[in-house]
């Protein structure tokens, strides 16, 4: 069964422990976070979010997952 979100990045903030980032999904505000440095990374994470809930994987699990994102070697480090 197919099924559509709405999914829309609110607020990108880059902090020392990573990137944060708001969205809103059918009215519902998120938060994500990952240890990811650079705010070009905002749509990388929305859209691996939006993926993982399409293909099945709760909120929640989805919300963790992204917490141990690891950094690509000698990237902004």
């Amino acid at each position: 069964q197919e099924t559509e979100t709405e999914l829309n990045i609110h607020a990108i903030r880059q902090t020392k422990e990573g990137l944060q980032v708001d969205l809103f999904q059918n009215g519902i505000l998120t938060t994500l976070q990952a240890p990811l440095y650079g705010e070009h990374h905002a749509i990388n994470i929305a859209l691996a979010y939006a993926a993982a809930l399409a293909l099945g994987v709760s909120a929640e699990n989805a919300t963790i997952a992204l917490r141990s994102t690891p950094q690509i070697t000698h990237r902004l480090e």
